[in-house]
């Protein structure tokens, strides 16, 4: 698999899908994710992102994502990126090893994890009015993953997601 070659591919297409965006007054945004797919290291997203304008293409920042991407240099790819990002992920995770074979991340509650905050601080827009997006991805019976009858019940399910909110609003993002 030759990575530059489809990064620049992928580039090439990315610039077509940002000249639509531009003709239709849209903005698209990629989300880091990691793992084995294009775009799960930051570094890719940079490639296939070179010489689009942002503002028809940016980035979604996972900044839990770039921490278990690179749980030592999520600081550089988060500077690397910066002017391109045009929206946040918000959520969280702990390293662990349910299953014994070893450890993996494992999503848990808005601001109980190991991802630093922090850092997003120092964005120009965080203050602003770019968009942020709580995610609730950690076990709620199955509802994190849209059950239509997850094993947990309404109220508890509302209850961990207002805590959420309320860790966002102590945070004092906005």
């Amino acid at each position: 698999n030759d990575i530059i070659s489809e990064l620049k591919t992928l580039n090439s297409s990315m610039k077509q899908l940002a000249e639509l965006h531009e003709k239709h007054g849209v903005t698209g945004h990629y989300q880091n994710h990691a793992g084995k797919r294009i775009g799960g290291s930051v570094w890719e997203i940079y490639h296939m992102l070179e010489g689009v304008n942002p503002d028809h293409i940016g980035v979604q920042f996972d900044l839990r994502h770039a921490m278990v991407e690179g749980y030592q240099s999520y600081v550089n790819v988060f500077h690397m990126i910066s002017d391109k990002i045009k929206s946040f992920d918000l959520k969280d995770f702990v390293w662990g090893n349910p299953d014994q074979k070893g450890d993996r991340p494992l999503n848990v509650p808005f601001g109980d994890g190991n991802v630093k905050f922090d850092l997003l601080y120092q964005h120009p827009g965080f203050r602003g009015n770019i968009p942020k997006i709580l995610h609730v991805e950690y076990d709620l019976g199955g509802a994190e993953h849209g059950d239509k009858k997850p094993k947990m019940g309404k109220e508890a399910i509302l209850s961990a997601i207002a805590k959420d909110v309320e860790t966002y609003q102590k945070m004092n993002f906005s």
